[in-house]
């Protein structure tokens, strides 16, 4: 049996961004044991992780990546029901945090060598967007805006 704390895929070095540092870490073996596309922030000192999937266009070729969730303390609970397992933010901390996986996907797609994700194909290539599915990240209740 693999050791599930063993990456999948091969993680990427830190980068230094405008916004902070952030990594993409490979593919992981999360908690439900299906493989899981991590990236990681430093985020208040502490090294937290979420989840990304590509977002197809109606033509079911061309993409955009889509954070799933994030929040994480370690990577092999991506795949776990977010509360207890994920970190609360504040609401002031969305905007930052996204700001910050944006750069880390514009910077990935500019590589030579790109995480799989963001691998072109002939068919299908990525359109540059980061989107934010609903429930992405915990908000503390205190500060949810309606």
């Amino acid at each position: 049996m693999m050791d599930p704390a063993v990456p999948l895929s091969s993680p990427f070095d830190w980068q230094d961004l405008p916004s902070g540092r952030a990594r993409f870490a490979g593919l992981v073996r999360g908690a439900d044991q299906a493989g899981h596309d991590a990236f990681a922030v430093c985020f208040d000192g502490q090294e937290l992780f979420g989840e990304i999937q590509r977002a197809f266009l109606a033509n079911d070729n061309d993409f955009n990546i889509e954070v799933v969730a994030f929040g994480y303390r370690l990577d092999r609970n991506l795949g776990m029901p977010m509360p207890g397992t994920a970190q609360v933010f504040a609401f002031s901390d969305v905007e930052r945090l996204q700001r910050l996986i944006s750069e880390l996907v514009a910077a990935g797609a500019a590589w030579e060598r790109r995480p799989r994700l963001l691998v072109d194909y002939p068919s299908g290539r990525f359109q540059g967007r980061v989107l934010f599915r609903e429930g992405w990240i915990l908000i503390s209740d205190d500060e949810v805006v309606s």
